[in-house]
C-alpha cells in the first residue's frame, strides 16, 4: 500500500538465516535499502553475506545495502546519512 513514505526499508538479522530475500521476494522487490543486521555475530554464525546480498541485486539491481551493527557501531553513519537524505 502506498503509505506516502519517501522509501521502503527491508531488514533482516544473522540469526533470522540468510535464506529470507528468496522466501519473501516481495518485500526485497519494493526496498529501496536493505539493512543486514546484527553483523558483528558473523563470526559466530553461518550467514553468507554475499549470498543475502546477491539474492537481493537479483530482485533489486539498484538496491542499497548496509551492513549493520549497533553493538559495535559499524554501519550507523550510514544508516543515518539515508535517513537524513530521504526525509
Amino acid at each position: 500500500f502506498d503509505l506516502g513514505e519517501t522509501g521502503k526499508v527491508a531488514m533482516v538479522s544473522l540469526p533470522e538465516g540468510d535464506e529470507k530475500p528468496v522466501k519473501y521476494p516481495a518485500l526485497f522487490t519494493r526496498a529501496d535499502l536493505v539493512i543486514i543486521n546484527k553483523i558483528d555475530l558473523k563470526p559466530v554464525m553461518n550467514y553468507d553475506i554475499e549470498r543475502v546480498k546477491s539474492d537481493c541485486r537479483k530482485l533489486k539491481s539498484n538496491v542499497n545495502v548496509i551492513e549493520l551493527s549497533a553493538t559495535a557501531g559499524e554501519g550507523v553513519d550510514a544508516w543515518i546519512e539515508y535517513l537524513l537524505g530521504n526525509s
